[in-house]
């Protein structure tokens, strides 16, 4: 039951008297809308405006129903009671709900195709109506704090919201999509080489919050490291797409930052290629989720100013067998020592088994050789040369 009203205004003319030195305009910034309304009725010892605001709290309670809200100059405010009521005069501050809306998003896709991210999923504010949509990609450097605000595709999402707040705010135009070449962003240039932190920045009706996306996503879409190789106009750059840990937001490493490109790939052994016999078999592993075609090859040097190259079988899919191939018989004659190369990395080729037997064919009709170098520690070697027939039948008469 009610005190009678004497006592209500007795007890919040000395609430009012004791709030009043502790009070000042800095405290509005540490209290939610609600909280700023009572305390500036109590202030303003508005009884009767006191009693409606506790009364509108209970309802909500009991409808568990968030309260709609008002657009207008680019902030939000909740329709509590009094709201800019002339009579009143009660300042918008206390209604002012923009920091306190929620922020909702999903993502339905997310993967780097060649130099290309593409994202796409949804976005909205809750409570606000996607009316005057304006939602943006965000790309901005952990260290540095660059970013670059991208356009996105504004695509429907029919239904959305339906099942929240008994379906009153309406969200059909809260999708997006987004295909950012990662070589050409920053205004034709490539992006340059950092953790890019990726965020949205969602807007409607001229209200705007930031969200770092990729904790809310499809089961499908993995947030596992996958790392690219990108080809530029004059580099070859390593791009990983990854989910941070632990809140699992999705995040861009260019350059190596995190996630070094030397231990996702290894040359582990080298024979003769089953059934031909006079081609070298390089095998190995391939973590590296895609690479241009080409950029991966052995390079073999003589030591007298001669090279060869032989590219590498694309890896496709993370995890993919590495295979190249050295048909020696295209070799001069010479002792040839390489690696295995990607742009700026390289990896040293294993040493040929012992007891590997050498490749033998004609060339112009001549007898030639290819041997494995012995002696060469952990380094791989191969002499290639002409038979001696002298000598050859020499050793076979010896033999």
């Amino acid at each position: 039951m009610h005190e009678p009203r004497p006592e209500q205004e007795k007890a919040l003319a000395r609430l009012a008297e004791v709030i009043a030195p502790l009070w000042h305009e800095g405290l509005d910034d540490r209290l939610s809308a609600m909280a700023r309304l009572r305390l500036y009725l109590v202030r303003n010892t508005m009884l009767d405006e006191l009693l409606e605001l506790v009364a509108f709290e209970g309802e909500l309670a009991e409808r568990g129903v968030a309260t709609p809200v008002v657009a207008d100059g680019g902030r939000a405010y909740a329709r509590y009671p009094y709201l800019r009521d002339p009579s009143r005069g009660i300042p918008d501050i206390c209604y002012d709900v923009t920091k306190q809306l929620g922020v909702r998003h999903h993502v339905t896709h997310a993967a780097l195709c060649g130099s290309v991210l593409h994202l796409a999923g949804h976005g909205y504010l809750h409570r606000v109506a996607t009316e005057a949509v304006s939602t943006e990609l965000v790309l901005r450097e952990r260290g540095s704090g660059t970013e670059y605000r991208l356009p996105v595709t504004h695509t429907a999402t029919p239904g959305l919201g339906r099942d929240e707040d008994e379906g009153r705010y309406p969200y059909d135009r809260a999708g997006f999509e987004a295909a950012v070449d990662i070589t050409t962003c920053d205004d034709g240039a490539p992006l340059p080489d950092g953790l890019w932190d990726i965020s949205l920045t969602i807007g409607a009706q001229g209200i705007c919050r930031d969200v770092r996306i990729g904790s809310k996503r499809d089961g499908g879409v993995s947030g596992a490291p996958t790392t690219h190789i990108v080809a530029g106009d004059d580099e070859i750059r390593a791009v990983t797409l990854y989910a941070t840990r632990p809140h699992g937001n999705f995040t861009l490493d260019i350059g190596e930052r995190k996630h070094a490109v030397p231990p996702q790939l290894t040359v582990t052994s080298v024979r003769w290629a089953p059934g031909t016999p006079a081609e070298l078999e390089f095998t190995g592993r391939c973590t590296l989720a895609a690479l241009p075609d080409g950029v991966l090859a052995v390079h073999l040097e003589d030591g007298a100013g001669g090279s060869a190259v032989f590219p590498a079988r694309a890896c496709s899919q993370v995890g993919d067998d590495l295979v190249v191939r050295v048909p020696v018989t295209e070799l001069p004659a010479g002792l040839w020592t390489g690696q295995l190369r990607l742009g700026g990395w390289a990896w040293s080729l294993p040493p040929a088994p012992a007891g590997l037997p050498p490749a033998k064919w004609r060339r112009h009709g001549l007898p030639w050789y290819a041997k494995p170098v012995t002696g060469q520690g952990e380094e791989f070697g191969l002499h290639v040369a002409r038979t001696h027939l002298a000598r050859a039948v020499a050793r076979r008469l010896k033999s």
